[in-house]
């Protein structure tokens, strides 16, 4: 029995009592906030979002490129960055697990779009019982909703069970200290052979290459066993040791890759794990689909292993095989670990998310810049500091501070640069340096802000703010410039168009814009812009 068996875990996962659409799920193919199809043929899809874990959607004949099947669904509540995000799905049947590397995962938090991940150089896939698959990725930024795209034409995934999303910590997936041949040098904790019989000189790279590699500390080094000539049938194997003390009930195992991905049923009864002592004998053996267990890192890196009974201290990995692509096998490293044994039964809530930005913005105001952001959630948020450079190379200076809100759902915050026009520089650059209640920072991307040419017209809008019936209108700083005006535009704060006028009049009348903040821009007729302001609705 896996010593290590996770029964509970803290994560969130789409299930909700009545899930509605539009709300806990959408079918929706959304493409840069246009929907360009409003069903992409997933049957039952709020079987994916209800309390019943085991129901499911299904994805169907894809009805297009435009339209593949597009499963979004919402969290339970939003988790921080580093958990990891995914979907459980299934199909009886599914021979080809390297289809699984033609969906991709999409993260949202607060229904901005947060972090994309498609393909088998990036998903990871495990194999759960029951004929189903965990397909996720460990995630960089907060999100509470995933969204499962099919991305190929191909049949493979016709009738793919979507039975829930889920974002779930890391140890829920993997053991978070495992023991490894990660060795300061791998030289002298390796050992191979053919057909039993042990090398006796380390020279020999028609056996093994590099074989030192899977000893070392780096994890991306690799040694490769060749199996020989093509259609003679050889065993080649590679002996390495652990850098630790393998326990019974460990998972003992290898990182390999193949140029297929994920191995077949044929290739993997071409693959022998043994264990050993740290006296070199032999304790257990395991090969074949029928005992030994693959998952897909990144990369097409593929885990294979077999659960101990044993102790253990070095791991060995056999190639046997005739088969081309089985010639050169790149071993990565071997480990002891507990591996997860199917799904946390037991999902239990994280808590509210540490300060989380979705926004951080910097404008240019005439003399001025404006500073801009918005948090999705605080927790124990005790102030924002505003900091200026001239060259980030150079170093940050702090010009302001703003407050946090303690712990929140999350607001808009804002800081106007009175001194910017004053540094005389071309380009300035903004960060945040957020501080929590115990001192601990945490720092934004950085922005640049460059000054615009002084030959382009500073336009006013009166009055602004405005109600959604005012009539505004749109003055230029050089009135001899007004008869090159041949366009008035409007957009919404994403860039979106939103209205195109003939600017004859410089006026905004009646168009009954929703309260919010837009772009007001004037073009000539060559379609150069003349100047630009933004535009504050207020209501009715």
């Amino acid at each position: 029995m896996d010593a290590n068996i996770v029964e509970t875990a803290k994560g969130v996962v789409s299930r909700f009592p009545n899930p509605a659409a539009g709300t806990a799920y959408s079918t929706q193919v959304v493409d840069n906030g246009v929907t360009v199809c409003v069903n992409s043929n997933v049957a039952n899809a709020d079987r994916a979002a209800d309390t019943d874990l085991t129901n499911f959607a299904t994805f169907n004949t894809v009805l297009g490129v435009s339209c593949p099947n597009t499963l979004r669904v919402k969290l339970e509540a939003a988790v921080p960055r580093g958990f990891y995000a995914g979907f459980v799905v299934g199909r009886q049947g599914l021979a080809d697990l390297q289809a699984l590397g033609s969906l991709q995962i999409r993260t949202f938090l607060n229904g901005e779009p947060r972090e994309t991940v498609s393909g088998l150089g990036l998903l990871q896939v495990t194999a759960l019982p029951g004929d189903k698959y965990q397909v996720s990725f460990p995630t960089n930024r907060a999100f509470d909703e995933v969204q499962l795209t099919r991305s190929s034409l191909l049949g493979l995934l016709d009738n793919l069970n979507v039975y829930y999303g889920f974002g779930i910590e890391p140890s829920a997936f993997r053991d978070q200290d495992p023991i490894r041949s990660d060795f300061a040098s791998g030289v002298g904790k390796f050992q191979g052979s053919r057909n039993g019989v042990a090398l006796v000189t380390l020279n020999d790279t028609t056996i093994i290459v590099n074989g030192e590699r899977a000893a070392d500390a780096d994890l991306n080094n690799f040694a490769v066993i060749r199996t020989g000539l093509l259609g003679v049938l050889s065993r080649t194997s590679l002996r390495v040791d652990l850098n630790g003390a393998g326990q019974a009930g460990n998972a003992a195992g290898a990182v390999i890759r193949q140029g297929t991905g994920l191995l077949n049923t044929q290739l993997l009864n071409a693959i022998t794990l043994r264990t050993y002592n740290a006296a070199g004998q032999l304790l257990e053996t395991a090969s074949g689909s029928t005992l030994l267990n693959q998952s897909l890192l990144t990369n097409g890196q593929v885990e294979v292993y077999f659960n101990t009974t044993q102790d253990f201290a070095k791991v060995e990995v056999e190639v046997s095989s005739t088969a081309a692509v089985l010639a050169r096998t790149l071993v990565y490293q071997v480990f002891a670990e507990d591996k997860l044994s199917g799904f946390p039964a037991t999902i239990t809530p994280t808590g509210p998310l540490p300060v989380e930005l979705v926004a951080f913005t910097a404008q240019a105001a005439g003399p001025a810049v404006q500073v801009a952001w918005r948090t999705a959630s605080e927790r124990n948020n005790q102030y924002f500091e505003v900091e200026r450079a001239l060259n980030p190379a150079s170093g940050f200076t702090p010009i302001g501070r703003v407050a946090g809100s303690g712990t929140s759902n999350g607001r808009s915050y804002s800081f106007r640069d009175e001194t910017a026009a004053a540094t005389q520089a071309a380009t300035l650059y903004y960060r945040l340096r957020q501080v929590d209640t115990d001192g601990t920072p945490e720092y934004s991307p950085v922005v640049a802000v460059s000054w615009k040419s002084t030959t382009q017209t500073a336009i006013s809008l009166y009055p602004n703010p405005a109600a959604q019936s005012s009539t505004v209108r749109v003055s230029l700083t050089n009135s001899s410039e007004a008869a090159a005006v041949a366009v008035l535009k409007i957009y919404d704060m994403r860039g979106v168009l939103l209205r195109q006028l003939p600017a004859d009049k410089l006026t905004l009348q009646g168009e009954n814009l929703p309260a919010g903040l837009y772009h007001v821009v004037l073009t000539s007729a060559q379609g150069q812009t003349i100047g630009s302001q933004r535009l504050v609705v207020t209501g009715p």
